[in-house]
């Protein structure tokens, strides 16, 4: 469990960049419900950096998920993701 923005960035955000110098993520559609927000999404790129503990295999991904974020009094506090991160990395070797 991550919590704040720092340590998203830190664990995901930055490991993922660093991995995927290219990548795009593209929104297919946002669901909203009160105080919660569903997005799909793809996330596209090419492995061409350090990230994620794993030497740069120079192919693509390309990743369909779901992000469900809850609000609070305006603000972010809490979310989960749902996507195949063990066929991305099966992808890469």
């Amino acid at each position: 469990i991550l919590r704040g923005p720092e340590a998203f960035r830190t664990a995901v955000f930055e490991p993922f960049v660093s991995a995927f110098p290219d990548l795009h993520v593209a929104v297919a559609g946002v669901v909203e419900q009160g105080d919660d927000v569903v997005v799909r999404w793809t996330a596209t790129g090419t492995h061409t950096g350090p990230g994620l503990g794993l030497t740069a295999s120079g192919r693509p991904i390309n990743v369909r998920g779901m992000t469900w974020i809850r609000f609070a009094d305006g603000k972010f506090v809490e979310g989960w993701d749902c996507w195949n991160v063990r066929e991305m990395f099966e992808s890469l070797k």
